[in-house]
């Protein structure tokens, strides 16, 4: 049978559409963007922290293992760190200064060294290329930060008006505190856990290196939020194989 016209024009495109194209409303996009933002406020500071807690950890390794090696070479020239001077700034029969360029600075790389008189003690302040920064308070307490930049004088020690009542506002969230003083029966019982050792996290006036001794709530050096001085953050986190507990008390900063 022969095709006619009209067989031809009753064939269109129409009979081609075998279901209609389905589309969002407003509603469900708005309503599908406020659900992502919820979940994106609730993650992003969790994984802003989590990147900031990385950094941190990977630095204080790093100067851990970098002054231990300090400490190790400059034994090759001086002899034995335990016989090396306990004390300067007119403390002991050595000046701060000189102390640093015998036993500390010919062994290490810097980009900056400073020496600064901070609350009335001898201290230095070494720059790193990475941006981090050391302060050495005497021959034994060192303050470390991760960021040079969070490193403020004016609140790096606090005294009150009669120079009592010590506070440490930025230890454990952007300083970090290491002891080394290796010298046994110069400190007294209370450096058992630093004697003959090298470079080492905060662990003075405790003796036994334990989570409840570091975090004891009596003692102004524990890792708690009321503690003024809160020195043994670093020592807790050392504990925890160099990673910041789940438990820590504080958002480091970097």
């Amino acid at each position: 049978m022969k095709k006619t016209v009209k067989n031809l024009i009753t064939w269109s495109p129409s009979h081609l559409i075998t279901s209609q194209k389905s589309a969002f409303t407003l509603a469900e996009v708005l309503i599908t963007l406020a659900i992502i933002g919820v979940v994106a406020a609730m993650t992003i500071p969790t994984l802003m922290q989590n990147f900031t807690n990385r950094v941190v950890e990977t630095k204080l390794q790093k100067i851990y293992s970098l002054m231990n090696q300090v400490i190790t070479l400059s034994e090759l020239d001086n002899g034995p760190k335990e016989f090396w001077p306990s004390s300067c700034n007119g403390e002991g029969n050595i000046s701060c200064e000189d102390y640093y360029a015998k036993y500390i600075f010919p062994y290490i790389r810097t980009q900056k060294i400073e020496h600064a008189d901070i609350n009335s003690q001898g201290n230095v302040i070494i720059n790193f290329a990475d941006g981090s920064l050391l302060i050495g308070k005497n021959t034994e307490d060192y303050f470390f930060y991760p960021n040079a930049k969070n490193y403020d004088k004016d609140n790096f020690l606090i005294m009150d008006e009669n120079q009592t009542d010590p506070q440490r506002p930025t230890v454990g969230i952007t300083s970090f505190t290491f002891r080394f003083a290796p010298q046994p029966n110069v400190w007294g019982s209370a450096n058992r856990l630093h004697n003959n050792r090298g470079f080492e996290a905060y662990m003075y006036g405790i003796s036994e290196l334990t989570k409840e001794n570091l975090i004891n709530p009596t003692n102004d050096y524990a890792c708690q939020e009321n503690a003024s001085i809160k020195h043994y953050c670093t020592a807790l986190i050392k504990m925890n194989n160099w990673k910041i507990p789940k438990d820590y008390p504080f958002n480091v900063k970097n």
